[in-house]
């Protein structure tokens, strides 16, 4: 509109209208409150010409995190350990492994982050053109949001992630008569995700699983369960994209059919660092027998150095991240008309072609056993769709829908 108008809103729910106990019943120690806040401001820049819009929303997330907590017999039991045997086992993660003197088991404060900033622009070129130019960004930093697949995670095997989104889209919309309109559409969209090691890790170390560590309950029963120190497995992986899409829509309206017309061209760039397990991971668990009297504990063998298993993943080259380009196109067309009273009919079909990169052949492994590497993915794909949608009498109280298509998707990488 030509008149200027903003608004400005918050919400918090602040730790100290929270409950001073948590879900178990125990005291809580840590921060638990959320707030939200933000505003918006929309206006002329040239009246009947030229206005804009802009929004910024921002979230500030604190709760718990819980890393064998244990104030109870019945945490004893959820968590199947107690405060000796975790103490026990940090003892030794600090003789003999390095892990640092900062607590690594009970609650902490985690802390997490999201902003959301939306910008607008409309210009009214002529009566008969608009253009409408947005930006949507998003940004989420998430400390200490990667837990590990281990039973229990000490502190500094948790992982951060970060994501980032930003799409920009431009619109120009043509009234080219009273029958005919055209929307033509460019967007770039990138999108960042970001895993990274616990900042208490000088890099990105191995991980040490310790199974089957038992433990006495101090109401009599007893309990087993794993314990890790070290990186998370996959907290150096990273995926960037930067998409360029462009799209025309055609619409040509008669006396009784609607009809829509349209290409859809995207190139995807794509730079991706898969990890898991690069960095190694020990396991220690029991070994002897009673017979052999060489019996060993998964603790007793954590304390002398004595793994039982080491696995890794090994990148057979230097850079082991995959750099892809993308092609999507396709056309379409579709009408859409009244058959009788209440019944309207929606057909269309559509054509997709999709390429993907050829991967390089491996000429060693292909002298060893004949596999090849080098194949290229190419698809076509034809997709007719129908609907048949009934709105009985008219009454707008009663409806039968009907359809049927064949549809098609992104192969799954």
């Amino acid at each position: 509109t030509n008149q200027l108008t903003g608004s400005a809103f918050g919400y918090t729910r602040a730790d100290w209208l929270s409950s001073p106990n948590d879900i178990r019943g125990n005291k809580r120690q840590n921060d638990f409150s959320t707030s939200q806040y933000g505003f918006t401001l929309g206006g002329p820049i040239i009246k009947d010409k030229l206005h804009y819009f802009v929004g910024w929303d921002h979230q500030r997330d604190a709760r718990p995190l819980i890393i064998a907590d244990i104030q109870s017999p019945a945490d004893e039991a959820r968590f199947n350990t107690t405060n000796a045997t975790l103490a026990e086992f940090l003892s030794i993660a600090r003789t003999k492994y390095g892990v640092s003197n900062t607590d690594q088991y009970g609650s902490f404060d985690k802390k997490r982050g999201s902003d959301a900033a939306f910008a607008r622009l409309d210009w009214q070129i002529d009566e008969k053109n608009l253009l409408t130019v947005r930006n949507n960004y998003t940004n989420d930093r998430n400390p200490l949001g990667l837990a590990d697949n281990t039973s229990i995670n000490f502190f500094e095997s948790y992982g951060n992630d970060k994501n980032v989104d930003n799409s920009l889209l431009a619109t120009l919309r043509s009234t080219i008569s009273s029958k005919v309109t055209n929307e033509l559409k460019l967007q770039h969209l990138y999108t960042f995700q970001e895993s990274s090691q616990n900042s208490l890790l000088p890099a990105a170390l191995p991980r040490a699983i310790v199974r089957n560590i038992a433990s006495n309950f101090t109401n009599g029963g007893t309990g087993s369960t794993a314990m890790q120190i070290g990186g998370h497995r996959f907290a150096q992986e990273g995926f960037t994209n930067n998409v360029l899409q462009l799209v025309n829509n055609f619409y040509y309206n008669t006396d009784k059919i609607k009809y829509t017309f349209g290409f859809d061209a995207m190139y995807t760039n794509a730079l991706s660092l898969y990890g898991s397990e690069v960095n190694g991971r020990f396991e220690f668990t029991n070994s002897g027998t009673a017979a052999a009297n060489n019996v060993q504990t998964s603790l007793q063998n954590f304390n002398n150095l004595i793994p039982n298993l080491y696995y890794r993943e090994v990148p057979l080259m230097e850079d082991p991240s995959v750099r892809a380009n993308i092609w999507n196109t396709a056309v379409y067309g579709q009408m859409q008309t009244k058959l009788a009273t209440g019944l309207d009919f929606t057909g269309g079909l559509r054509l997709d072609y999709s390429s993907y990169p050829k991967s390089p052949l491996n000429q060693e492994l292909f002298n060893a056993i004949g596999v090849r590497t080098d194949h290229e993915l190419k698809q076509l794909v034809l997709q007719p769709r129908i609907q048949f949608d009934w709105n009985i009498n008219e009454k707008n109280t009663d409806y039968l829908r009907f359809g049927a298509g064949i549809f098609g998707s992104d192969v799954n990488n």
